[in-house]
């Protein structure tokens, strides 16, 4: 188990920092550990104590329980699914090089990490990273599902990649005839609207509802605040026409978006009746 997490601030086996304070947080560490968790410690036992800390996102615990499974001759040396846990620890503690590294440390420990410990690494690492890891995935014969390509396409948005990227994810999921779910279209609209490229967006709504992936309320609102921003108010009223239609009840949020669109193409009137109805509907206040 000699790997070295010195970049995420904890140390498995050699670190490159040997100063004698490191040492003792180390040993600290490993005391509280042994503490922990002590007396009969069977793989149950030890699955229940990962999960534990990595619900908590005690990361750096999940990590020396996890060191202990190698260590301990009496205890069943750890799984995939131990890894992912204390990967998910990680992921939650924003320690995305310890993720990295715990996903090498499977290597060197002959654990062959799965499809769900890939997604979770996807999740804990950085955008750039994370194309890598798809990389792997594929060099691995492991063909990245929903959870992959929705978790790259909501990177790819919040670090204003093109819009095109989100939605060749779309495309590659449905050439494997993977059926996108509604996080996976929301994620494509959204990089869209982000790119004013309303026609897309609406043509995206348009295959979720023949699909039968229903579109939730931010979805339909996003793209009628995109719509109403480019002067396109019709649309955005009958967008809002639409989600009454689909059984999703409208809030403030939307309704706000369609009067202001309405508002800035001069309909003032239509901006008042709008909000009348709103205020007929009864659509609370937000909080």
């Amino acid at each position: 188990a000699a790997v070295a997490l010195e970049a995420a601030g904890v140390c498995l086996g050699q670190s490159a920092r040997s100063d004698s304070t490191r040492e003792l947080e180390i040993a600290s560490m490993a005391a509280r550990a042994q503490a922990t968790v002590g007396g009969d410690m069977s793989e149950k036992r030890c699955t229940r104590i990962i999960n534990n800390y990595s619900n908590q996102a005690a990361w750096q615990e999940a990590v020396m329980m996890l060191l202990r499974m190698w260590d301990d001759p009496d205890i069943h040396h750890p799984n995939a699914y131990h890894y992912c846990a204390t990967i998910k620890a990680c992921k939650r503690g924003r320690q995305w090089r310890a993720a990295l590294l715990l996903l090498e440390h499977m290597r060197r420990g002959l654990v062959r990490p799965d499809v769900i410990t890939y997604e979770a690494v996807l999740k804990a690492t950085t955008w750039t990273l994370a194309l890598e890891i798809i990389g792997e995935m594929r060099r691995e014969s492991f063909e990245p599902g929903i959870v992959a390509c929705t978790t790259i396409m909501k990177k790819a948005s919040l670090h204003d990649c093109p819009w095109s990227l989100t939605l060749s994810m779309l495309h590659e999921l449905r050439q494997r005839a993977v059926q996108p779910d509604s996080a996976a279209y929301d994620t494509a609209i959204r990089a869209c609207t982000r790119g004013h490229h309303w026609q897309m967006a609406l043509s995206l709504l348009r295959m979720m509802q023949q699909e039968g992936v229903q579109p939730h309320l931010k979805c339909w609102t996003t793209i009628s605040d995109t719509c109403g921003r480019v002067s396109l108010w019709e649309i955005a009223m009958d967008l809002l026409e639409q989600m009454r239609a689909s059984c999703v009840s409208p809030d403030r949020v939307s309704y706000g978006v369609v009067i202001d669109s309405c508002q800035l193409a001069g309909h003032q009137q239509l901006a008042i009746e709008l909000y009348q109805e709103m205020q007929r509907a009864g659509v609370p206040q937000m909080q």
